[in-house]
């Protein structure tokens, strides 16, 4: 990508450090039931304080189908929540 080039190494040590603090993990937590993978983030996120008592930065809760063919990844970090989805093709 050209737009990187013009960054110095420096800088670019610099933004990879934050990156790494940003998606850095401490427990990733897999939901053993099954669940309906239509929920969006708030549901989910309610779902993992109601079956865990809390969230924490740093975590991360996978949710699956009944199948356990799709899955939806909910992390936490100090700016806030990430869905992430697998998608199938």
């Amino acid at each position: 990508m050209p737009s990187l080039m013009r960054i110095e190494t420096a800088q670019r040590v610099g933004i990879q450090e934050q990156a790494s603090s940003l998606l850095a993990l401490d427990r990733i937590i897999l939901v053993s039931e099954a669940t309906d993978l239509r929920a969006g983030m708030d549901t989910l996120r309610t779902k993992a304080i109601q079956r865990f008592g809390q969230v924490a930065p740093h975590e991360a809760y996978v949710f699956m189908n009944r199948t356990h063919t799709l899955l939806k990844l909910l992390m936490h970090d100090a700016m806030g929540s990430w869905l992430c989805v697998r998608l199938t093709t």
